[in-house]
């Protein structure tokens, strides 16, 4: 759907991206063009301020060689605890584009109140699914808080942003006593409307990418056709990437996943998977008794052999219960930032893939 003129000063406009309800907004923040101002265009290059890595990876990847990204976050660090100093704020403030994810870094969201220059667009890329199952809730409760029942057959079909028709070699009725007296195997299924990872659904992340071309096209009309190629092969990569992970995830032994923190709602959707966090969407966050003595019942219960922690957040909790429990353990990224410079998101998604395809026993 194309922009949507907003009934406010100044201009602003909502981007619709496809049939999605949105659960959290990925803004960009563009200098619009006019006659009298020096917006880019012809050779000149585009400045674009990326609040943290997926976001830097769709900037560059859309804009190569024609766009300087600026990554807010460091390399390495977490960027939920990102904090800014005055030349960072100001640096956003000159820039022509800003990508950003509302709610994401309460630092960015604070210095974006300040921001009197740039024009806020928002983009419905990070949405949640339509979907009317009794058997899907938000992952953005407490993480002892479970009030839905599966009973598994998986010979279902579910919607994505493409019709996938796939069947998963196992059957779990879950019928575990939950600790708290409720059923454990009411399990942290699929995201919420607080969960901010988005960039793991390769068509959800296609999709921002899309917008991103159209407002660097706006920025820089001379290049739109370059921008929009560019955000074109990215998307058939994706595509190849999300047809890898569909052939491989439909044939596995068993389709849950213990992780260290419930991030994965959005693949989980996407490839009929279910995430048992360990904490909550906090990765920082501890996990009480009740929750340990359910994560424990759970991988008895579906024979699980390996779970997962990841490369920012601290392994320690997840290495000990592994270890209690004589569990392999895993890297399953969620790729809020990068660690290694050699990587980039498309690699880390295969890595993610193979660490899946090895934990959940898939051929």
């Amino acid at each position: 759907m194309g922009p949507m003129k907003l009934p406010r000063a100044g201009r602003s406009r909502a981007l619709r991206t496809g049939a999605l309800c949105a659960c959290g907004a990925l803004a960009l923040s563009a200098c619009s063009p006019t006659a009298d101002d020096d917006s880019p265009s012809g050779n000149e290059t585009v400045q674009v301020v990326a609040s943290f890595y997926p976001l830097v990876y769709l900037a560059e990847t859309v804009g190569s060689g024609l766009v300087e990204v600026i990554d807010l976050t460091p390399g390495g660090a977490d960027p939920h605890h990102l904090e800014l100093a005055p030349v960072d704020i100001a640096t956003m403030d000159a820039a022509d584009m800003l990508l950003y994810l509302d709610g994401f870094q309460p630092a960015v969201d604070d210095a974006v109140g300040e921001i009197t220059g740039p024009v806020s667009l928002d983009v419905a890329g990070p949405a949640q699914v339509q979907d009317t199952s009794d058997s899907v809730r938000g992952a953005a409760g407490s993480e002892d808080d479970h009030d839905h029942d599966h009973d598994h057959d998986h010979d279902h079909d579910h919607d994505h942003d493409h019709d996938h028709d796939h069947d998963h070699d196992h059957d779990h009725d879950h019928d575990h006593d939950d600790v708290d007296g409720g059923d454990a195997g009411e399990h942290d299924h699929d995201h919420g409307p607080d969960d901010p990872h988005f960039w793991l659904d390769t068509g959800r992340f296609a999709d921002v990418a899309d917008a991103i071309a159209d407002e660097l096209t706006t920025l820089a009309p001379d290049h739109g056709e370059e921008f929009q190629d560019n955000a074109q092969a990215l998307r058939a990569d994706l595509e190849a990437l999300d047809q890898d992970f569909e052939q491989t995830l439909s044939q596995c032994d068993q389709n849950v996943m213990v992780v260290s923190h419930t991030a994965f709602g959005y693949l989980a959707q996407r490839y009929d998977l279910e995430q048992v966090g360990i904490s909550g969407l906090d990765p920082e966050s501890e996990p009480s008794p009740a929750r340990l003595a359910e994560i424990r019942q759970v991988v008895q219960a579906e024979d699980i052999d390996t779970i997962y922690t990841e490369a920012l957040a601290s392994p320690q909790v997840t290495q000990v219960l592994a270890e209690e429990l004589g569990l392999e353990v895993d890297v399953l990224d969620p790729i809020e930032g990068l660690v290694d410079q050699d990587q980039d998101y498309l690699s880390l998604m295969e890595q993610n893939l193979a660490a899946l395809s090895t934990g959940l026993g898939c051929r």
